[in-house]
């Protein structure tokens, strides 16, 4: 009953982050940056896709006509680096480095490797996650959800897979799946949570649109400025509103949310540096203060700054970090 329980509660909170031990403390405080040299500023760019199309650009150009071909929330033999810093609501700042990998499957999953702290407080939740999830052309599901959290003298990791050979919970007679509600690795697992979002949903640059509700209509869009700047060496995207990502047809009442952006004394600013020879986005900034929508922290104010930096990494170097994550959670527990 015991390990039930603890599976079902990490299927309930599939979208938070996990935590592990099987990288050095060291390797994942590694700050990954690239260099951006911007050229001079220019009134138009030609714009080399990664499909290999080049398009004119100028500044009469729609925003989204450029960006929707330049933006992707990963690539297979990707790595994103993130550097953050955090502070939600009155709770102390949080410092996160995490790395995500794309594998050649990376539409149906990828590895998070993260080391995250809080202000006062050397001590490091060294993190890693690993999500698949497929379904074939026969209609055969595959499922893995293995995770691991360590903090001070705190651990908790285990999960569960689901392939050809039927369905198989790995969990640990010592240590729980997840952390116990209220430890302080519970919080170390919050705090890293903040930066899922970008992982898993269009949170950048997000267009919204008007939804009829209520007898009314509610244009949300109306919150957002965007503008874009073009150089000899990149396309710099820009954007400006209260709010990062928020899905208004999630039974979100549309008159709250908007009440809540029309009096918001806050703004979140967006950037993406595309490098106009390759069609990719190298660079991604993301500073301010903005409402957040989450059940525990519905409607409060998460102050950020954050840079997310874009690599090539071998796609063969990061199946083998996935391999060998999952071959620690299933050999550590069997």
């Amino acid at each position: 009953m015991k390990k039930l329980i603890s599976v079902l509660s990490l299927l309930a909170i599939i979208l938070s982050l996990a935590s592990c031990n099987t990288n050095d403390q060291d390797e994942t405080d590694v700050e990954e940056t690239k260099e951006i040299v911007l050229g001079d500023e220019v009134e138009s760019v030609v714009l080399t896709t990664v499909e290999g199309e080049k398009i004119t650009c100028n500044t009469d150009t729609d925003f989204y006509e450029i960006f929707n071909k330049v933006y992707s929330r990963g690539r297979a033999g990707e790595k994103h680096s993130y550097i953050a810093e955090t502070k939600m609501g009155d709770n102390s700042k949080s410092f996160t480095n995490m790395d995500v990998y794309y594998p050649a499957n990376f539409a149906n999953g990828f590895l998070i490797e993260a080391s995250v702290k809080k202000e006062g407080d050397d001590a490091a939740s060294v993190i890693e996650e690993y999500n698949y999830n497929n379904t074939s052309a026969d209609n055969k599901r595959e499922m893995t959800t293995l995770v691991s959290y360590t903090y001070k003298d705190e651990k908790a990791f285990g999960g569960t897979v689901l392939d050809a050979n039927g369905y198989k919970v790995y969990a640990s007679e010592e240590y729980p799946i997840i952390p116990e509600v209220g430890t302080e690795l519970q919080d170390m697992q919050v705090r890293a949570g903040y930066l899922r979002m970008f992982t898993t949903s269009p949170a950048l640059f997000q267009h919204l649109e008007s939804r009829e509700a209520n007898g009314k209509t509610y244009d949300f869009d109306e919150f957002v400025t965007r503008e874009y700047k073009l150089y000899e060496n990149y396309i710099v995207f820009k954007q400006t509103a209260p709010f990062i990502y928020v899905n208004t047809n999630a039974g979100n009442d549309p008159d709250i949310l908007h009440a809540a952006f029309s009096n918001a004394e806050c703004s979140i600013t967006q950037e993406a540096y595309c490098n106009v020879q390759t069609g990719k986005i190298e660079l991604i900034k993301v500073y301010g203060d903005t409402l957040w929508f989450s059940p525990e922290y519905w409607g409060q104010k998460m102050e950020i700054n954050m840079e997310i930096y874009i690599h090539t990494v071998g796609e063969a170097e990061i199946q083998q970090k996935i391999d060998k994550f999952v071959e620690y959670i299933k050999s550590s527990v069997e």
